[in-house]
């Protein structure tokens, strides 16, 4: 339910669990509950999605989830500017540009 509630949010997540309403793809798309609603085989879309990604930097794609998973488990502890500092100088590290501490990838 935590995912639920984090994906669209307490009120809406109350509204789909106490009354077991069922979405049709398009408003699950609408909502948030899915990414994108394809046209013919899940399978395809999959592939292709891949095949695009598979044409990207692994460093970057490994970075760039990071970033984001730590961003959405929203790391209390950590000054927002501090984030942002942080982002910043991975993103650099991965152009190769160097700013700030210029710390290496992990």
């Amino acid at each position: 339910m935590r995912a639920l509630a984090r994906l669209v949010g307490p009120a809406r997540a109350k509204e789909l669990i106490f009354t077991a309403r069922v979405l049709d793809p398009a408003e699950a798309a609408r909502i948030g509950l899915v990414e994108r609603v394809v046209e013919g085989s899940a399978s395809d879309a999959a592939q292709a999605m891949a095949a695009g990604m598979a044409g990207l930097s692994g460093v970057t794609l490994r970075v760039s989830k990071r970033l984001i998973d730590a961003a959405a488990a929203g790391m209390p502890d950590q000054p927002w500017m501090e984030d942002l500092r942080e982002e910043a100088a991975r993103q650099a590290d991965l152009s190769g540009v160097r700013i700030g501490s210029g710390r290496p990838i992990t």
